[in-house]
């Protein structure tokens, strides 16, 4: 009687693990990849940008799916996501992952754009600049070992405008 109960609760734990994941079973973040944004907006992630206007459905541009993150930034503004509420963060660790990766469409002027990981403690993080071709789909990619070489538990990151000139581009298939 008590295997059964025991089969019964287990089953039941590995049920609601699926569907639940991580968000209710703790707040640290397993490792593989680790979908931000993929036709819509992780629901743990959250949308803190700064001098921006957003469409995070937008199908105006599209990388892959149906959707995109369309994204019209006055100059030196970002698209900020963070991963929990601000003071309940859900920590990542960085070791987990080997990069974060993005499809970033240029829009008809192109020009460069920052990205930078960020967490609540405010500790610092290097910096990467990418140049984004007009009216074409950019692959975005740096590695942990560039953005994060100390290994610290990260909150969020931002892709910034980084030419001081106002700006549109759309953003796809993000991820860890």
């Amino acid at each position: 009687m008590i295997r059964k109960y025991t089969c019964f609760v287990l089953a039941i734990l590995l049920i609601a693990g699926g569907i639940f994941g991580p968000t209710f079973f703790g707040n640290v973040l397993a490792a593989g990849d680790l979908l931000i944004y993929e036709d819509s907006l992780n629901t743990t992630w959250q949308d803190v940008s700064w001098s921006a206007t957003r469409n995070l459905v937008s199908t105006e541009q599209v990388a892959s799916g149906l959707q995109s993150i369309k994204v019209s930034l006055s100059p030196w503004g970002a698209l900020r996501l963070r991963s929990g509420p601000w003071g309940s963060p859900t920590n990542i660790n960085s070791a987990d992952y080997s990069n974060i990766s993005m499809s970033v469409y240029g829009g008809v002027t192109g020009g460069l754009v920052l990205l930078k990981l960020e967490n609540d403690q405010a500790q610092t993080f290097p910096t990467k600049t990418f140049n984004l071709s007009a009216n074409i789909w950019n692959t975005v990619v740096a590695t942990m070992a560039e953005l994060n070489p100390a290994g610290q538990t990260i909150h969020g990151f931002y892709l910034q405008e980084y030419n001081g000139q106002s700006r549109t581009f759309y953003v796809d298939d993000v991820k860890l």
